[in-house]
């Protein structure tokens, strides 16, 4: 059975902490959303700037990682 589609919110440590979890579980990691690093890699992923930028977003599966450590 094909990995499931997964896109993740947030491009900063949780996003990559999100990744690496995803992976070991089995999912493709097909991009990261994030405006502020729009045009990046995270990871060797994509990065762009809102979910209108995925073609199929409508059939994907969406994982939130957004954090602040500074608070």
């Amino acid at each position: 059975m094909p990995a499931s589609r997964l896109v993740i919110l947030g491009a900063g440590g949780h996003g990559a902490s999100a990744y690496n979890v995803a992976l070991s579980a089995g999912f493709n990691v097909t991009q990261f959303v994030d405006p502020r690093l729009r045009g990046g890699k995270l990871l060797g992923t994509e990065i762009v700037g809102d979910l209108s930028e995925i073609a199929g977003a409508s059939s994907l599966q969406v994982f939130i990682a957004l954090g602040d450590n500074d608070r």
